[in-house]
């Protein structure tokens, strides 16, 4: 064999790999119902990507979320198609995200709930959301599963940002209510969007 077939076959078997670990880094999740709390300034040092449970963020500053977010460098230096937009909050379907990230910040309090990714197989998936909203999709649950599933709830105040890992689903205890969202991709995140979606 040789050297030139040689490097080719080690840069694939690299690439083969990365790609490997990188998936199972996304596909993580964390069952448990642990809820954390940050200050803005502690998240850059850490890294949001990594977190697999749902995170407040308080201590923001009195501003736009994008200028937040921009500030405190809360996304990854390899995200791309990176998204605003503002929606109402609703009560009768949840919603998850496959992106790399999904952030919301309530311009009122509003009280959101959070469900495992382990109880997904207890909703029915609807469709996705084309409202600039990339791969966020819509769920119902049944009244046969209400008792099967459990869920968190959170207050989400004004000077409030809540992250939600990927996968987990969420909804609203009312209808109507502006809450601005951002996500973002990276490229492991929209390439495996395709097979886990």
């Amino acid at each position: 064999m040789n050297n030139a077939l040689k490097v080719t076959i080690f840069i694939i078997l690299l690439i083969l790999l990365l790609l490997i670990a990188h998936y199972f880094k996304y596909t993580k999740v964390d069952n448990s119902y642990i809820i954390e709390q940050q200050t803005i300034d502690n998240i850059e040092k850490r890294g949001l990507y990594n977190i697999l449970n749902p995170l407040v963020i308080s201590f923001i500053e009195d501003n736009t979320m994008k200028y937040n977010i921009e500030k405190y460098r809360l996304t990854t230096p390899i995200s791309f198609n990176r998204t605003f937009f503002n929606m109402s909050t609703f009560i009768d379907k949840y919603m998850s995200s496959t992106t790399e990230m999904i952030l919301l910040r309530a311009k009122k309090t509003v009280n959101i709930n959070l469900v495992s990714p382990m109880y997904k197989h207890f909703f029915k998936k609807q469709k996705t959301l084309s409202k600039n909203s990339g791969f966020m999709n819509t769920f119902q649950l049944e009244k046969d599963n209400y008792n099967k599933t459990q869920s968190i709830d959170i207050v989400l105040r004004e000077h409030n940002i809540l992250y939600i890992p990927r996968f987990w689903l969420f909804n609203f205890d009312k209808d109507d209510e502006e809450v601005e969202y951002f996500q973002c991709d990276n490229i492991f995140s929209r390439m495996f969007n395709y097979f886990v979606h």
